[in-house]
């Protein structure tokens, strides 16, 4: 009688372990900060309802606010994820994604929290500077129309917040 419920659950183990991750499981564990490509999916040029799917959920809050180049651009903020559109009108496409999460990390662990040091040995090509009182590490080239991946950093030199988005000027 015994080997009955063993064979009942050696399968649902296997079944378990090989089940995909159930709708409430973490976005971000599932779709990592890859830099110069996205962060939790979303990637610069996505529509709306790209950035719907590729988030799982409508956002959290919507808004406007002023952009120096662009006049206005609508932002959309999934808890700590915050998604800037390139306008307001039909037809938008996301200019920026950034994340201020602690659980949005690149493969090689580096997000919020991260040091200098780490972020450095960790992200291929990173390059670091103060600039105007402000330090970050970046990924790319700030020319207009390129990707960078930029990685703010504190004061005591940890990452506060990762920003993937296309240059504008």
């Amino acid at each position: 009688m015994r080997a009955r419920p063993r064979r009942l659950i050696i399968p649902l183990l296997v079944a378990v372990a090989v089940a995909p991750p159930p709708a409430g499981a973490s976005v971000a564990a599932q779709r990592p900060v890859i830099p110069q490509v996205s962060i939790r999916g979303v990637r610069p040029g996505m529509t709306p309802a790209e950035v719907r799917s590729a988030v799982g959920r409508a956002p959290d809050g919507s808004s406007t606010a002023p952009h120096p180049i662009l006049g206005r651009v609508r932002v959309w903020r999934f808890g700590g994820l915050r998604v800037v559109f390139d306008g307001v009108r039909a037809g938008r496409t996301v200019l920026s994604v950034s994340s201020a999460a602690s659980q949005d990390r690149t493969s090689g662990g580096v997000g919020r929290g991260t040091t200098e040091v780490v972020l450095r040995a960790r992200v291929p090509g990173a390059q670091c500077a103060t600039e105007y009182g402000y330090r970050h590490c970046w990924v790319g080239v700030h020319r207009a129309g390129r990707i960078v991946t930029d990685f703010s950093l504190s004061r005591r030199g940890r990452v506060t917040r990762v920003t993937l988005g296309r240059v504008v000027d």
